[in-house]
């Protein structure tokens, strides 16, 4: 009976020692999003979607605002930004752009792009992986090109520090209520 105490003891020890030397997620250095979901409570809404980052370079700090992280309105930086966020409206059978960056013709208009805080993991393993809301308070929401019953879906992109873009993830379709 004590030997099987101590057969079990082991095995048991060997399968807990096993499953701790699983090798770690290892995500791709270019970051990766996917569309998670788009809700709207009271006059807010909120979209939400998963990003991955191999070798954790995702975010920026307070200072990055020069060179490369630059505000330009015309022409337009957007890597000023880490996050994406591009709404589009179904017109005449197609999806057109709702244009929020600023241009020439209108150097104050304000995108649906944003600063994220600089995530540096700490150790050995670099890779980020986090869910992120995005919240569209008033006036953002309802978008002020858009009326009741319009059609409408967000393309969402995010760009590391090595201005390393991301695959394009999309809403579904959706209609405003």
């Amino acid at each position: 009976m004590q030997r099987l105490g101590k057969i079990l003891g082991f095995a048991a020890l060997l399968a807990l020692l096993l499953s701790s030397c699983r090798d770690p997620v290892q995500f791709p250095t270019i970051p990766a999003v996917e569309y998670k979901s788009f809700e709207i409570l009271a006059d807010t809404a909120f979209l939400t979607f998963d990003m991955t980052d191999g070798d954790g370079n995702f975010g920026l700090d307070e200072e990055d605002t020069l060179g490369d992280f630059e505000f330009n309105a015309v022409p337009f930086n957007k890597f000023h930004y880490c996050i994406f966020i591009d709404p589009y409206k179904f017109v005449n059978n197609e999806w057109v752009l709702i244009d929020k960056r600023p241009n020439a013709a209108n150097p104050d208009a304000i995108p649906l792009y944003y600063r994220v805080e600089r995530l540096d993991p700490s150790g050995s393993d670099k890779n980020l992986e986090a869910e992120i809301r995005i919240d569209f308070p008033p006036p953002v929401w309802p978008l002020p090109e858009c009326e009741l019953g319009d059609t409408i879906k967000f393309q969402i992109q995010i760009a590391d520090r090595e201005l390393q873009e991301s695959n394009v993830a999309e809403s579904p379709a959706f209609i405003i209520q």
